[in-house]
């Protein structure tokens, strides 16, 4: 549960990377004259949802302990309810 609870700051920490994106920046991911932030940003976010998302359930599919097991299944569901909003908010930026 600690290392979801980490992966869940991880998330955050690129929410907040993400809220920069309307400032002028002066280098850009990729080293090139493209900037590439929006689509990596969005990716590393979509992505460690979705694995953050997978982890709580299959946590609480081998859990023994049935209340553990629970609050796996429900952390599972809030993450899983985190995906859909990063896919439905930022996956325009991956097309």
């Amino acid at each position: 549960m600690i290392a979801l609870g980490l992966s869940a700051a991880a998330c955050l920490w690129l929410m907040a990377l993400i809220g920069q994106w309307g400032q002028e920046r002066f280098a850009s991911i990729g080293g090139g004259s493209y900037s590439l932030d929006k689509f990596v940003y969005s990716a590393l976010i979509i992505l460690m949802t979705g694995t953050l998302t997978f982890l709580a359930l299959v946590l609480g599919l081998i859990r023994q302990n049935r209340v553990h097991s629970y609050r796996a299944f429900v952390f599972s569901c809030i993450c899983l309810v985190a995906f859909l909003a990063s896919c439905f908010t930022y996956g325009h930026n991956l097309r």
